[in-house]
């Protein structure tokens, strides 16, 4: 049995409900479906676990099995929505364009790729630095030496996937651009990252993408709003459409955590709101960061 087994992302979660609605709207329990799919040279599935695991999306079916149970349940080959279930299914076990990086980036960090490749918005606190995704060349190079020496493998792929991960924000293809609401610390601003010149041209940069991308939002936490409940830890919200639930993310030095409990990432969602309301509006935050940027 091929596929991916983890980690359960929004697509296979989508194309397992699929599966099980049209084994429902077919009138067949997983017994019976077992029974019509073995009848079917192509199809490879031969359990109810097996069977459970694709539609819990835990794994991808093989195309030839998916085929069989699509056609099983009643759709046929030239159907819109046959082609478009076998199309995600294809999509889902190629190789992501950052697998070719191998150790040189961490499975957790991979993972985090995976889940925001298929986001539809971000909301983010940045306690210490810019999100990755407002990040110039230069000020990530910066960021990624602090932990990694230039010269490793790990900062050349860190570095390449961070610059690549920005191009969510422009859309590609029928993809439509990434949303992204980032609240950031008043710190972020005045830790310096790579000298005077590389801290102007970064906050320059963040204020242009904010000024001319409307689905970009920055906000300011000014010192003088006070203590918070995010205090200094950092995190991102990841949305997936109305029909998904949301997930929250956060980095420590004991790794990457993943929150997808509904009443954990409430909390989270209900920080983040908070936090909109204590920082400067979006307006105010620009013109106070152009401010700091000629203060360099």
């Amino acid at each position: 049995m091929a596929g991916r087994a983890y980690p359960v992302t929004p697509r296979t979660r989508r194309l397992g409900r699929r599966l099980t609605q049209l084994r429902r709207d077919a009138g067949l329990s997983q017994a019976e479906a077992l029974v019509e799919l073995a009848k079917r040279p192509g199809a490879q599935v031969k359990t109810a676990s097996a069977l459970s695991r694709y539609e819990t999306g835990q794994v991808v079916p093989p195309i030839g099995t998916l085929m069989s149970m699509l056609e099983v349940y009643g759709l046929g080959k030239d159907s819109p929505e046959f082609q478009n279930l076998v199309a995600t299914a294809r999509a889902a076990t190629t190789p992501d364009w950052w697998a070719g990086h191998g150790k040189a980036l961490a499975g957790e960090y991979q993972m985090y790729i995976g889940y925001e490749d298929e986001a539809t918005d971000l909301s983010t606190f940045e306690a210490h630095v810019f999100p990755g995704q407002l990040q110039t060349r230069d000020y990530a190079s910066a960021v990624i030496a602090a932990g990694h020496p230039p010269d490793s493998p790990e900062f050349t792929s860190l570095l390449h996937t961070r610059m690549a991960r920005q191009k969510l924000l422009h859309g590609e293809d029928v993809r439509p651009p990434l949303r992204l609401h980032t609240v950031i610390s008043e710190t972020v601003l005045h830790t310096v990252v790579g000298g005077p010149d590389v801290m102007r041209a970064q906050i320059l940069h963040v204020t242009e993408i904010a000024a001319t991308l409307p689905h970009v939002t920055v906000q300011v936490l000014r010192f003088a709003a006070g203590p918070h409940r995010a205090d200094s830890h950092s995190f991102t919200i990841l949305g997936f459409g109305p029909d998904e639930p949301h997930m929250a993310y956060f980095e420590t030095l004991g790794g990457q955590i993943f929150l997808e409990d509904p009443d954990q990432v409430s909390r989270v969602i209900g920080v983040h709101d908070t936090l909109k309301t204590l920082a400067m509006p979006p307006a105010d935050s620009l013109a106070f960061m152009k401010e700091r940027a000629h203060a360099f």
